[in-house]
Formats: C-alpha cells, sequence, structure tokens
C-alpha cells in the first residue's frame, strides 16, 4: 500500500506527506520487511527533487521508520516525544 500510494504521488506530482511512530522491522518478520523498506526507499530517492516530501515523527522512530524520513526533504518532530535512531 504505501508503494503504490508513494508511486501515485510521483506520477501525479503530490506532495508526499509521511506520519511515523514505529520501531522499524522485527527479525522475526524476516526478509520480507527489509524488501518492503527497500521500496520504500527506492521511491524515496526517486521521489528526491521531483515531488516535495515531507516525514511527521509523532513517536519513536527506530532501523527503517527512521531511514525514510531521512531520504525527505523536511522533517518535523513532536518536541519531547519523538526520537530518531538506528538499530542493526
Amino acid at each position: 500500500k504505501i508503494h503504490k500510494i508513494m508511486d501515485m504521488a510521483i506520477s501525479a506530482g503530490a506532495p508526499l506527506v509521511s506520519l511515523n511512530d514505529g520501531a522499524g522491522a522485527r527479525i522475526q518478520e524476516g526478509v520480507s520487511a527489509l524488501a518492503g523498506y527497500g521500496g520504500i526507499f527506492q521511491r524515496n530517492t526517486r521521489a528526491s527533487g521531483v515531488i516535495p516530501q515531507i516525514s511527521v515523527m509523532l513517536g519513536p522512530c527506530a532501523g527503517g521508520a527512521a531511514y525514510s524520513p531521512a531520504l525527505t526533504d523536511f522533517v518535523f518532530m513532536v518536541r519531547e516525544t519523538s526520537q530518531m535512531f538506528i538499530t542493526g
């Protein structure tokens, strides 16, 4: 669903706004979760310089949930609530 929305925004030339709050992928989800993140990152880079990309961080975001916003044009964070950190 996320991939389709991103593709539609790129095709239409519409800004892409993402609302983020999550701990990233769990090891139990396996490789399929990583492939999903890879598709999001690919679309972030394809959209770069084509449409505005805005990320709103609503809580703690780890791993893949933090990598995509790092690729966007603007990141807004809720004071004293939002966090971004890498994992691995």
